[in-house]
């Protein structure tokens, strides 16, 4: 997944998932939310993988809990509301 989502650095628009979105990515709304989507994405891979390891859990419960909730509000403010962006575009 980490492959796929540095695809996208710097800001490139002419690989992978954006060659089949060609007719929207033009439109400022959908960059920026495309954009906002796959960074956020980066984030929450990291904090989400620490929530399942009982390892971490045990010896450093304050950070599982601030990763935790690094983990949901980059999903609340970000990733969510520009995949509502993107979807609305969805091809099916």
């Amino acid at each position: 997944m980490g492959q796929i989502t540095l695809q996208y650095v710097p800001f490139n628009t002419d690989t992978a998932f954006l060659r089949i979105k060609q007719q929207v990515i033009g439109l400022p709304h959908y960059q920026f939310a495309f954009f906002i989507h796959v960074y956020a994405s980066m984030f929450v891979l990291v904090a989400g993988a620490t929530q399942f390891s009982t390892k971490f859990l045990q010896c450093k419960p304050q950070w599982h809990r601030r990763f935790g909730w690094l983990y949901v509000v980059i999903i609340v403010l970000f990733a969510a509301p520009s995949g509502l962006v993107m979807g609305w575009y969805a091809n099916g």
